[in-house]
């Protein structure tokens, strides 16, 4: 896409957005099939929070207790927001939504936030792109060490940032695609796309990253 356009698309979307829901919902439902081509402005709600079952940080788990997905889609549908990329599943291994194969967050309880965000775009004629992390697991190197990714000696595949800044290390465990850890992504994309509504996938790090590497 060229600068002029990106210009013709958000002043598009910008006149849509003033002349009511209705019409809004009709215009972007047009973009949605190749949403990549037409769609300039994606926005990109990250959690990759730490479950404090693994891990506590000061404060976190308030944070997803008490997010408010509707004044996120709302505030960026105001702000002429027409796709919204979240987090189904994390690099720290944690699912947002209710899931039989993998761990679901402790700290949002029954909510399911992946339904939530569908709901609400939907509502408002957004498109919804769920991100699923594929090389990076927390939970597997204690509970399924058949998950891990290793080195030629063997050994797990960890990178560990010790940051004084951090309340305790952080730990970079990596899974190993090349293995049974594929059936597990495999059936947490299956869940996703057979219970929810949205438009598309970011199948993030198919193989290891930050100067890991693996198998």
């Amino acid at each position: 896409m060229d600068r002029r356009e990106f210009l013709h698309n958000s002043a598009m979307l910008g006149t849509v957005l003033t002349v009511g829901p209705k019409v809004w919902a009709n215009a972007t439902q047009q973009l949605r099939g190749d949403w990549f081509r037409k769609s300039p402005r994606v926005f990109l709600l990250d959690f990759q929070m730490p479950d404090p079952l693994d891990q506590g940080v000061p404060g976190m788990p308030k944070v997803l207790q008490n997010l408010d997905t509707e004044k996120i889609v709302d505030q960026l549908r105001a702000a002429n927001v027409n796709t919204l990329l979240t987090h189904a599943f994390c690099n720290q291994g944690n699912a947002y939504f209710n899931t039989k194969v993998g761990h679901k967050h402790s700290a949002i309880g029954d909510r399911d936030l992946m339904a939530e965000f569908s709901q609400l775009c939907r509502a408002r004629g957004m498109t919804l792109l769920f991100y699923v992390q594929m090389s990076r697991q927390r939970r597997p190197h204690t509970s399924h060490p058949e998950y891990q990714a290793r080195d030629a000696q063997n050994r797990p595949v960890v990178r560990v940032d010790d940051r004084p800044l951090l309340p305790s290390p952080q730990l970079w465990h990596v899974v190993c695609l090349n293995g049974p850890y594929r059936d597990f992504i495999k059936e947490i994309l299956k869940e996703l796309s057979s219970g929810y509504d949205f438009d598309g996938f970011w199948l993030d790090n198919p193989n290891a990253w930050m100067s890991l590497n693996p198998c």
